[in-house]
């Protein structure tokens, strides 16, 4: 984690040379004030690291992160906002964000740090939706086993902000998109439910009707959903991906390497989180992975992607030497303030139970396997590791 915080990588892949901002391979010219601004779970870290390069062009700035996660930035405002479920801090921060993109000028210029967790952080509902419509919908989305881009297509058409809402806005003053990427295949439209991104757009009404949810939706989504449009388009965006799931499942074949054991890459995390199939290693041996699930909601339990898929495994490893630690590299899996868990050969009391809940943050719980960090600064989806001695 701490090899993969946002503030690393960024020094890493953005540096100052005279008037230009080299973002990865991207020149950015900041010969005019500059504004700095963002949102996502990592956006203090990441303006904390960017906003010394800017120097005596900086004129101003607002990053929006999770409650909890914030880190003071010179010269910038910070909001604390709500995550997984929007609310009235999301709404506000949303209208403020909007307003303080609206009121740049030709001329200057706006660089935006971008992390997982925008999505809900940011909102700004079209007209028709209520926030109680938003919170319900969120909930539906991230309780039927949908991935991410499907959930945030949806959210995109119930939104100003998502979609490229945030490139209107800043138009026609110039920006630079700098993200940390938790989204498989690095889709810009899925990170944050694209702010600044305009590429395609998915019919986000067959994507309710296709996970079963669309007669749970309150009426103001549904009309919405069945009367979207694409909006108008403003000149493309550029974004530069800083920080992805890769690094961090690269970091920790590092770590784990350290310590002695034959690395491989095991498949990638994906699907219903109980379903995941784990390969199993060979004596002193540790397959790493890394990637996103999902959990759909069978009763009343609490937990998240990684803890549900310690707890399934737990099943496959009883009775053997095999130790696995699944982990949410944001420090949060799910809505709890966990951020892995590990899980062994020893069994577990209550595991089909738990399952059939989904409870799983209790089992392990009263296990003593979970891992808590507090907010990493960084999101780069979640990590696995599944090793045995030699």
């Amino acid at each position: 984690l701490e090899a993969v915080r946002a503030d690393r990588l960024i020094d890493s892949r953005v540096r100052l040379d005279r008037d230009l901002l080299w973002i990865d391979d991207l020149p950015f010219p900041v010969d005019e004030p500059t504004f700095l601004a963002g949102a996502g779970k990592a956006a203090s870290a990441m303006g904390r690291a960017i906003r010394p390069l800017l120097g005596d062009r900086f004129a101003g700035g607002l990053l929006v992160t999770k409650t909890g996660s914030a880190e003071p930035v010179d010269g910038i405002e910070i909001l604390e906002s709500d995550h997984p479920v929007p609310s009235a801090a999301s709404l506000e921060a949303g209208r403020r964000m909007r307003e303080f993109l609206e009121a740049r000028r030709a001329g200057e210029r706006i660089v935006f740090v971008l992390s997982g967790g925008a999505s809900a952080l940011l909102e700004d509902p079209v007209d028709g939706v209520t926030l109680d419509d938003l919170r319900r919908t969120t909930e539906l989305l991230l309780g039927c086993g949908a991935p991410i881009e499907h959930v945030n297509a949806v959210r995109t058409a119930l939104s100003r902000i998502k979609g490229g809402g945030l490139a209107r806005a800043a138009h026609p003053a110039r920006t630079a998109v700098v993200v940390l990427s938790d989204v498989l295949g690095d889709d810009l439209a899925a990170i944050g439910s694209g702010p600044f991104d305009q590429g395609r757009s998915r019919n986000p009404l067959d994507i309710v009707r296709r996970y079963g949810i669309d007669r749970e939706l309150p009426p103001g989504v549904l009309a919405r959903l069945r009367a979207f449009r694409e909006t108008e388009r403003v000149a493309p965006v550029p974004h530069r991906i800083v920080g992805s799931n890769g690094i961090a499942v690269e970091t920790l074949a590092a770590r784990l390497a350290e310590r002695g054991y034959r690395v491989r890459t095991g498949p990638t995390m994906t699907g219903e989180a109980r379903d995941f199939p784990l390969p199993f290693p060979e004596p002193g041996e540790a397959i790493v992975g890394g990637g996103e699930c999902t959990v759909t909601l069978r009763g009343d339990g609490r937990g998240g992607r990684a803890q549900e898929l310690a707890l399934a495994r737990s099943i496959d490893l009883a009775g053997t030497d095999a130790v696995l630690l699944v982990g949410s590299t944001d420090g949060a899996d799910g809505p709890t303030d966990v951020a892995a868990a590990i899980v062994d050969g020893r069994p577990l009391p209550g595991v089909a139970e738990a399952l059939a809940r989904s409870d799983s943050h209790a089992v392990l719980a009263a296990a003593g396997t979970l891992v808590r960090t507090g907010p990493t600064g960084t999101n780069l989806n979640d990590v696995y590791a599944i090793a045995r001695p030699r």
